[in-house]
């Protein structure tokens, strides 16, 4: 389940609005959230844990709390440790340079974390003996490290009339639950690495297994959502073998497996066949090419089938499947690999584990 809310400010006060109302939502149901912020909104991943009507959500996030959920919302990102090292380093608190050498930045990293251990426990702090909100010292370090990220880093200013717009009812709030995200959900859906306000991976996403295919139409109506014929046959004469002579044509039968007879190629097929390097594979009234190293598992794809001429099967470099009811889906996924883009009506006209001729070019 997936909350997005689209918004037209900008992601300068919108992505920092995100991050606040994760750290609320975290705070509400004990449980961390992935989510994510573009130009033109916020993504939260929710899960079965969440049961809440949508219209409550422009209440969690309030003009008057914003900027202390926004504060302990940053001081556990990024953001300020490397502001926390700035800051030290321009208050010379941490020297960056050492007997006229320069100091090696993770020893800078280490100095800052131990600058940060001393002016501010609480933050390097084990997590299993904190107990409520982050306590914030006063310090200028941590005062100005705070205020850096709160304003510039982050547009609070600017998050802090936005909310106050809502409240006062000057800007309009719209709640939807739609069962598919619309088109304008694919752009966050998919946003990129930098666009994440956690720390999650991006093979483990939860907005990437939304699917999103079957929001986009299929009907002729304007084109929208169907396939270029043109973009289509660009694709299978880009994958289709490139033939100069036998030997190259022997290349793709042992890559095809099998392959419908192409008139322009019979004469280096007919040296192949000349050479006991090939054959015709006859399965019913399909009529197939094949190689020497191939034909055992041809045969096989193709039960009952005959050759002829009839030649010597050839042990190929790559070990067969050792069950014989695994091979056919090899050979079946070598033709589709070449064929390119293949309506279903036109594969189910061929044998059950072949495409239709027809269809391969």
């Amino acid at each position: 389940m997936q909350l997005i809310l689209h918004t037209p400010f900008g992601r300068g006060s919108i992505a920092r609005g995100g991050f606040a109302l994760r750290k609320k939502f975290c705070r509400s149901f004990n449980i961390e959230l992935q989510a994510a912020a573009t130009d033109n909104g916020v993504c939260l991943s929710l899960s079965d844990q969440h049961a809440f009507p949508l219209e409550i959500v422009w209440e969690y996030v309030k003009s008057a709390s914003v900027e202390n959920t926004l504060t302990q919302a940053l001081l556990p990102a990024p953001v300020f440790g490397a502001r926390w090292r700035w800051n030290a380093m321009r208050a010379l608190a941490i020297l960056r340079f050492n007997g006229g050498k320069k100091v090696p930045p993770q020893i800078l990293r280490m100095r800052a974390e131990d600058l940060l251990a001393s002016c501010f426990p609480d933050a390097a702090a084990c997590a299993e003996n904190l107990t409520g909100p982050i306590r914030i010292p006063d310090h200028v370090l941590v005062r100005e490290t705070i205020d850096n990220c709160l304003r510039e880093a982050m547009d609070l200013d600017g998050l802090t009339q936005v909310l106050r717009a809502v409240e006062a009812g000057t800007i309009r709030t719209v709640a939807v639950d739609t069962a598919e995200p619309s088109p304008f959900c694919h752009e966050i859906l998919n946003a990129n690495p930098y666009a994440y306000l956690d720390d999650a991976p991006l093979e483990e996403r939860r907005a990437r297994a939304v699917t999103l295919r079957r929001t986009i139409r299929s009907d002729g109506e304007a084109g929208i959502g169907i396939l270029d014929p043109e973009a289509i046959g660009e694709v299978a004469e880009s994958v289709w073998p490139v033939v100069r002579d036998a030997d190259e044509l022997h290349d793709a039968l042992d890559t095809l497996v099998v392959l419908p007879p192409v008139a322009e190629w019979s004469g280096w097929f007919g040296e192949l066949v000349g050479q006991n390097r090939a054959t015709t594979l006859s399965a019913g009234e399909l009529r197939f090419w094949t190689c020497a190293e191939r034909l055992d598992l041809a045969r096989t794809a193709f039960a009952g089938a005959t050759i002829a001429p009839e030649i010597a099967a050839v042990a190929a470099a790559q070990r067969f499947l050792r069950r014989p009811t695994k091979r056919w889906p090899k050979s079946c996924a070598a033709g589709w690999n070449r064929a390119g883009p293949l309506r279903l009506p036109n594969w189910r006209r061929g044998s059950p584990s072949m495409p239709a001729p027809s269809s391969w070019r």
